[in-house]
């Protein structure tokens, strides 16, 4: 069987209690052509030096030192850079540890995609992940079960527009998809999600529900996992105004991946992605008949709740709230 070969990409940013852990379940991994290509955000502690210490007995990592760009940025150089000589690319934090089939199991995920859609498709690969604390013992089997979310939504637009499923320490994708999303907009709220929109609308998610990537959690985390259930439900709604943001930032997101695709995009994407960039406007009753006609739905009940009071009544609650501030 060939074995093409396949980059890792890896940013890094004051990562170094985990960081040899992490590059280390890289190293182990059971597929035998593999690159690694860690570049370093601007660490303030001691993650280069560890960095290149690993370097020097493994002559597969190369290094690239730069100053602190945010992790969005940093990737899109990681991935630019990984397109030269790959054509499939890992993307990995910092502070996890992949299982050893990781690479091998995506891999050949990725085969099958490719032989059913053509190389020329753009592909992501996913997976789910097992939640574990700073020692690596299992807080939950299953993130999306810990989440309560469907990894499935990934492929469908109405679903992904809204909720980001895709946890960016589990993707693959191939050159055609990594060409078609870069350069990152300033609209991308993660850059998981941009490349996931682009993989649903012109190629295809594939969702592997094994977990292959133990997460962990703990204080640094950039985005971790908390249970999703009541007690979150009560804090959004403590704070509609900070909730009817977020939303609008995934409506700006929408509107940019529009406005950069619209002569290729199919009749029924644009309508969807123009209803969606309708949800906060207009009567409420026009925006609730919005959300149902296009089943913009979030995974669980509580999540859905708090979305439908943002659409009947977030608008009314933000005039309110800034003219209460004068």
């Amino acid at each position: 069987m060939r074995y093409p070969p396949i980059a890792i990409v890896v940013s890094t940013f004051n990562g170094q209690k985990y960081i040899e852990e992490q590059i280390l379940s890289l190293l182990q991994q059971d597929y035998p052509n593999i690159s690694i290509i860690v570049r370093d955000d601007g660490s303030a502690d001691k993650t280069v030096d560890l960095l290149s210490k690993i370097q020097k007995a493994n002559p597969n990592i190369r290094l690239i030192f730069g100053k602190n760009i945010g992790v969005i940025a940093s990737f899109n150089e990681l991935l630019s850079l990984a397109t030269v000589q790959h054509d499939y690319i890992f993307l990995c934090d910092q502070d996890d540890f992949w299982h050893p089939e990781k690479v091998s199991i995506s891999w050949s995920h990725m085969l099958d995609a490719e032989k059913t859609h053509g190389r020329n498709a753009p592909i992501l690969i996913h997976s789910d992940l097992e939640v574990v604390n700073e020692s690596l013992k299992i807080i939950s089997s299953s993130f999306w079960r810990f989440q309560k979310l469907n990894g499935h939504n990934a492929a469908r637009l109405n679903r992904l527009l809204l909720q980001n499923v895709v946890t960016g320490a589990t993707i693959m994708v191939n050159k055609a998809l990594v060409e078609k999303s870069l350069p990152f907009p300033p609209e991308a709220i993660m850059h998981d999600w941009w490349l996931a929109l682009n993989a649903c609308l012109f190629g295809k998610v594939v969702t592997i529900e094994r977990p292959l990537v133990s997460y962990r959690q703990h204080g640094a985390n950039t985005i971790g996992a908390h249970g999703a259930g009541m007690t979150g439900l009560f804090v959004k709604l403590a704070d509609l105004d900070s909730v009817r943001s977020r939303l609008a930032a995934t409506i700006a997101q929408a509107e940019t991946l529009r406005k950069m695709n619209a002569s290729v995009l199919s009749p029924e994407d644009l309508n969807t992605i123009d209803s969606y960039g309708s949800l906060l406007k207009g009567h409420r009753l026009k925006r609730l008949a919005l959300w149902l006609n296009n089943r913009f739905f979030k995974t669980g009940l509580m999540r859905n709740c708090g979305l439908l009071l943002i659409l009947l009544i977030g608008v009314e609650i933000g005039k309110a709230t800034r003219q209460n501030s004068n």
